[in-house]
């Protein structure tokens, strides 16, 4: 057999080669696409969903919508941002594709052991489940049908996130964070005390026609309106699990550095907040609400609340 003959029997092999794999890819996209559009997870009217509830491997979450909005368990606020990013990845999570048969089997596995089964509970009683999951990487999401035999892929269309993420967060982060909440018209005196400093400590009080900071004398109202506007409504970072942290339960029974009260118009009790030395290791704050709660503030963002008297002064 000669070189051309050689030639153009390899090139025939080659063209059938290339001709059974596109039969097959042609063969496996059909099938996918079939399988894809008889599957879907996104609820179409978020607004009828009563009830969203996450069995993960150590807990369970319970998130109701109720008269007075969403609660964590019955017994906490929700936070509004996650409640948002809750009720839109519902709506928009998208089926790419189903896994490669040859890891359907090992995936469904990885599922059933270690993932968060999630319950969704509509106004009318209507309920559907599904259980969610990722890849060691946390690149890929995965989302199997209860009652299912296939897991799929899924995504946010036009965002690159790790969607099944968000059904890992523990209960404590689900709750509302604001430690500290004073409208305008609320706000009727706000105190900052240093025990180990006393001579910085300072106080704010609205009257009917002055605002006044105690023991300054030339006020600087540039400052002060400043301040109020950063310090009147503020966030702890996230919650400390009780007896979750030694080092922590340790700190909260010494000296704080810092005590923040706010008086409000409506309130019976002032709002509080203990700040205890950060640990250095994390570059947090220790804090304990008024209801007892410890909760962990990163120091950078407590440099605007916690001032102290001078910075009122004005030409200081």
């Amino acid at each position: 057999m000669n070189r051309r003959q050689t030639n153009m029997r390899l090139l025939v092999i080659l063209g059938v080669l290339i001709a059974a794999i596109m039969v097959l890819v042609t063969t496996d996209e059909s099938r996918d696409r079939v399988n894809i559009q008889n599957v879907s997870f996104a609820v179409p009217d978020t607004g009828a969903i009563r009830q969203v509830t996450l069995f993960q491997p150590d807990d369970t979450v319970r998130l109701e919508r109720t008269n007075s909005g969403w609660q964590v368990n019955g017994q906490y606020p929700m936070d509004a941002n996650l409640s948002n990013v809750l009720l839109s990845l519902l709506s928009q999570v998208s089926v790419q594709r189903p896994v490669a048969s040859s890891q359907a089997e090992e995936i469904r596995q990885r599922l059933d052991s270690a993932g968060v089964e999630v319950q969704i509970i509509t106004e009318t009683g209507e309920e559907s489940r599904f259980i969610t999951g990722g890849n060691a990487t946390q690149t890929l999401s995965y989302f199997l049908p209860r009652q299912g035999e296939t897991p799929y892929v899924v995504y946010i269309p036009g965002y690159d996130s790790y969607v099944s993420g968000l059904f890992t967060i523990p209960t404590q982060d689900w709750r509302n964070k604001t430690v500290l909440n004073a409208g305008p018209r609320e706000l009727q005196r706000m105190a900052v005390r240093y025990p180990e400093n006393p001579g910085q400590n300072f106080e704010i009080t609205i009257g009917d026609e002055a605002i006044s900071v105690s023991n300054v004398q030339r006020l600087d109202t540039a400052a002060l309106f400043n301040y109020l506007q950063r310090a009147t409504f503020f966030e702890a970072d996230n919650y400390v699990q009780p007896g979750a942290n030694a080092a922590y339960d340790s700190l909260a029974r010494t000296e704080p550095y810092a005590i923040v009260e706010i008086y409000t118009l409506s309130g019976r009790e002032p709002q509080q907040l203990k700040l205890f030395y950060r640990l250095d290791e994390d570059g947090y704050f220790l804090g304990e609400t008024s209801e007892g709660e410890l909760v962990r503030i990163q120091a950078r963002r407590l440099v605007p609340v916690l001032r102290q008297r001078d910075f009122f002064e004005k030409d200081r």
